[in-house]
């Protein structure tokens, strides 16, 4: 069974992929609030388990795997932990307290089509058209990215 637009929440950490989400979100009829750009809400809803949260791009895959910029966070964990895991991809279910998907492509047009395709097998339990594969995706790692924000936003 395919999850609702509603059970999913695109998160990113920097401007430029906050762009990504929200333009991934457009093209897979997912509402833009379920895009967020802040690091607490990310974390509060990956640890709840009751939305599949995916990362889009390096900084907030980055964030989520081992918060390497040291933010506040509601477990109080210091810079370099968290709790949680990558959870194994394509997914169209809920993964579970403590699992997120990463849609971090080694280029940006790699981070939307990540975004884009994850978002969409979520919602519909396969690829859209002839779409097989996902781009090649970053994994975490224990630095923080240039223009990395904890809380992100921008006007539309």
């Amino acid at each position: 069974m395919s999850l609702s637009a509603q059970q999913i929440l695109l998160y990113a950490a920097t401007p430029h992929d906050f762009e990504m989400a929200v333009g991934a979100a457009a093209a897979t009829g997912i509402p833009i609030t379920q895009v967020s750009g802040e690091f607490t809400q990310a974390w509060n809803t990956t640890s709840a388990g009751q939305h599949l949260v995916i990362a889009v791009g390096g900084a907030a895959l980055y964030a989520l795997y081992y918060n390497p910029c040291g933010w506040r966070n509601p477990a109080g964990t210091a810079a370099g932990h968290t709790p949680f895991a990558l959870a194994s991809l394509p997914i169209r279910q809920l993964p579970g307290a403590n699992y997120f998907v990463n849609a971090g492509g080694y280029l940006a047009q790699d981070t939307y089509l990540a975004a884009v395709l994850l978002s969409y097998y979520a919602l519909y339990g396969q690829y859209p058209g002839d779409m097989e594969r996902l781009p090649k995706l970053l994994t975490p790692a224990q630095e923080c990215p240039n223009g990395a924000e904890s809380n992100v936003s921008i006007t539309c």
